[in-house]
């Protein structure tokens, strides 16, 4: 019995142990006449689940800096609907011949009803208020990223 007991301690303690936070770092680069772009998504996760994602898409235009404007347009478009959600942070801005969108989600504080709401796509990764780390690194993958955690 005192085995047992001691088995199961050191076990608890090893597992505990592993619930350190981790970080998943994704990246994917497009390239294309008029602009090369490079998307970077590091992902914190503990136990399991997603706590924080920092992203940085950079778009560089090759030549036809006019293109900066349209970019930085559509981006805000896209990002906008977020404006109303707390723990949802981007910033857009333009440098040199470059559109750089900088990107901060809190898992842990931001209202996941309210952002399925917004984007019904979060549907099928969000399950009771959570993001796993597997269905984020599938959902990366699927988008031809290349995923590797530290």
């Amino acid at each position: 019995m005192k085995k047992i007991i001691f088995i199961l301690a050191i076990t608890f303690l090893l597992t505990g142990c592993n619930q350190e936070e981790k970080i998943m770092t994704c990246k994917r680069t497009n390239e294309n006449e008029e602009a090369t772009m490079n998307f970077t998504y590091q992902t914190k996760h503990k136990a399991g689940y997603v706590t924080q994602v920092h992203s940085e898409e950079v778009i560089e235009v090759k030549e036809n800096t006019e293109l900066l404007e349209t970019y930085k347009t559509e981006m805000e478009t896209m990002y906008s609907i977020y404006n109303e959600l707390e723990y949802y942070t981007y910033e857009i801005k333009i440098e040199e011949n470059k559109v750089i969108c900088i990107t901060d989600i809190d898992y842990t504080k931001i209202d996941t009803k309210k952002m399925i709401q917004i984007n019904p796509l979060y549907e099928k990764l969000i399950r009771n208020g959570k993001i796993s780390i597997i269905e984020m690194k599938n959902s990366y993958e699927n988008s031809d990223m290349t995923c590797e955690t530290v």
